[in-house]
């Protein structure tokens, strides 16, 4: 699974954006809420609404939205494929992780589309992308995927992590910080672009990690250089959050835009967008991820793909 190394981030500037973000917490604001303030308030409401804390599976069901590029599929390419995907992540005593994964539809990028290719997302949704080649054909029914499930079975990007290492993630966003960047560091993978596209949405859904740690994510991405407010946003299945842009990620003129229920610390929906640089307008989506269930669940898999039509 190749991922891309972004604009890396030092531990000291890290540190001062934390730093500086606890700072301005306390203050009393006025108007609209920052991208800081949503975080935080998600954050907060984690602490009301936990999760449970245990089960046979974590269960996630996502629907992608990603480009090929040429040659991927075996056609003349790029094209654009939408996939569902549903991952039970093995627990203690959820014998093994099992994926599956439905072909929603494909489709050629138009002229305009591939004359912008330079402004197509970047490499950074491996596991999904790669995946996805099945799906260059076109719809069809769901079938169980062991690429996905080898390439989502305990994997911080492509390191391998446990669920004791997972359980042991400070609370305090700094540290958490140092030791997700210890744990890249093994596997020579780093960057910006690596936790945006990759890193901060597998802690805050793929990944059971307990709701403080969750939490802790979320300050930590509070704390990130360029977060910003995008006011209310409506995904690709009519739900209304508030949106959480993220840029500087070392994308070439996209950005990400998180879709968070803030109440309930729910995020909706990752998108990369355009910014409005190249010939695209901006806003654009170009690649998302929108989760319509994530969280622990003692219902198997089952032999076949029943449990997932």
């Amino acid at each position: 699974m190749g991922v891309p190394l972004g604009l890396a981030v030092t531990g000291a500037m890290v540190a001062v954006a934390l730093s500086v973000g606890s700072s301005a917490q306390e203050a009393r604001r006025h108007g609209p809420p920052t991208g800081r303030d949503i975080l935080l308030a998600a954050a907060t409401a984690l602490g009301r609404h936990p999760d449970l804390t245990t089960g046979r599976y974590w269960r996630v069901v996502e629907t992608g939205r990603y480009t090929l590029n040429a040659g991927n599929g075996g056609g003349e390419g790029p094209i654009e494929v939408r996939v569902r995907d549903g991952i039970w992540l093995a627990g203690t005593g959820g014998g093994r992780t099992v994926a599956y994964r439905r072909c929603l539809g494909a489709r050629p990028l138009t002229a305009q589309e591939r004359a912008d290719q330079g402004g197509l997302p970047s490499r950074g949704w491996p596991a999904y992308s790669t995946s996805a080649r099945i799906c260059v054909a076109g719809s069809g029914p769901a079938e169980r995927d062991a690429q996905l499930a080898a390439a989502t079975d305990y994997r911080l990007a492509d390191v391998a992590v446990s669920p004791i290492w997972l359980d042991n993630l400070s609370t305090d966003p700094a540290v958490l910080r140092r030791q997700i960047d210890a744990k890249l560091a093994t596997a020579h993978q780093g960057g910006l672009a690596v936790y945006g596209h990759i890193v901060l949405p597998q802690l805050m859904t793929d990944l059971p990690i307990r709701p403080e740690i969750r939490a802790a994510v979320l300050r930590m991405m509070a704390g990130l250089p360029g977060v910003r407010a995008a006011g209310k946003v409506m995904d690709s299945l009519d739900r209304t959050g508030e949106g959480v842009v993220i840029s500087g990620l070392g994308l070439d003129r996209t950005e990400l835009r998180w879709i968070i229920d803030p109440g309930v610390a729910r995020v909706l929906d990752v998108q990369e967008v355009v910014t409005g640089a190249g010939r695209r307008p901006a806003g654009a989506v170009v690649a998302e991820k929108v989760y319509t269930s994530v969280g622990w669940t003692n219902e198997s898999p089952g032999p076949d793909t029943s449990a997932f039509q």
